[in-house]
């Protein structure tokens, strides 16, 4: 009675060995090759190739609309500008302070500033969910001032002025937020 058990134990734990074996090779050659949806939340798709730039077609599958995850940036609120401004992947606050940094910038950096002024502009149309009208006014009237004496000192190609107004724009935040966020 012994060797039918053991027969049937060896029969099960191959299935399930099998079993694993195949999720693991599914899994392995991802979603589209398994006609499964690809979402935002599923990375089982192909790998980039060396370098940066995603798979040979351009597109990564998990990604949203206009590469972003979740969707392109918008402009239409505080936090879809704010995310244009100060994060990744668009972070254009921190790009204009990167390429001020090199040998000659201007023709990088104008269209960079020119967008922050822009941004900006808008930021300061919209009303803040905290805090008074107020203070939102005068807050964003003077980073308007600040984006665009940078706008206006790029243009000029004079790089001590385009660091000063930066700088001014990067100590504007911890105010605002404060009373805003």
């Amino acid at each position: 009675m012994k060797e039918p058990k053991k027969i049937v134990m060896v029969v099960l734990l191959l299935f399930v060995i099998g079993a694993a074996t195949k999720a693991i090779i599914d899994q392995l050659k991802g979603p589209k090759e398994n006609n499964q949806e690809v979402t935002q939340g599923n990375f089982g798709g192909p790998m980039p190739p060396e370098g940066f730039g995603g798979p040979p077609n351009g597109k990564m599958p998990w990604m949203g609309k206009g590469g972003f995850p979740g969707g392109p940036p918008d402009d239409s609120s505080i936090h879809g500008i704010m995310n244009m401004l100060y994060k990744a992947p668009m972070q254009i606050h921190k790009s204009i302070q990167d390429k001020l940094k090199d040998e000659n910038p201007w023709e990088s950096v104008t269209p960079l500033a020119e967008r922050y002024v822009s941004l900006v502009n808008k930021l300061a149309e919209m009303k803040p969910r905290k805090g008074g009208e107020e203070s939102w006014k005068s807050l964003t009237a003077e980073q308007l001032k600040n984006a665009e004496q940078l706008f206006a000192s790029i243009k000029k190609h004079e790089i001590l002025q385009a660091n000063e107004s930066w700088n001014l724009l990067q100590k504007s935040c911890q105010q605002c937020h404060k009373a805003h966020r």
